[in-house]
């Protein structure tokens, strides 16, 4: 199974296919496998891609056989509104936050 985390701000596009315990990841036309075939129950160490721009592998592991692989789903400035959300700069937060802003007082 692919798990995904958003992260926004990388200029990556990332594809994931994953079969029979082979992952493949294909970032802006780099491929790379990963073989997690002969991987035993536990969790992977590190994972670290030779020919890939970035690592998008976050965690490996193994349970009762199952494998789990949580990677980064990096998404665009035009998915930016599906991921996140403005806090209005006068919003009842349950922390202290004092907002960085300009000398127009827009926030930055």
């Amino acid at each position: 199974m692919i798990r995904y985390t958003e992260q926004g701000g990388q200029p990556y596009y990332a594809q994931y296919t994953l079969e029979n315990d082979i992952l493949t990841i294909d970032i802006d036309g780099i491929v790379e496998t990963f073989d997690f075939s002969e991987m035993p129950d536990g969790i992977a160490e590190s994972v670290t891609p030779e020919l890939l721009p970035a690592n998008p592998i976050l965690e490996v592991s193994r349970v009762d056989g199952e494998l789990d692989i949580l990677v980064i789903y990096w998404y665009t400035e035009e998915e930016i509104k599906d991921y996140e959300t403005p806090i209005p700069l006068d919003a009842d937060l349950p922390f202290p936050f004092t907002p960085t802003v300009d000398e127009e007082g827009m926030p930055l």
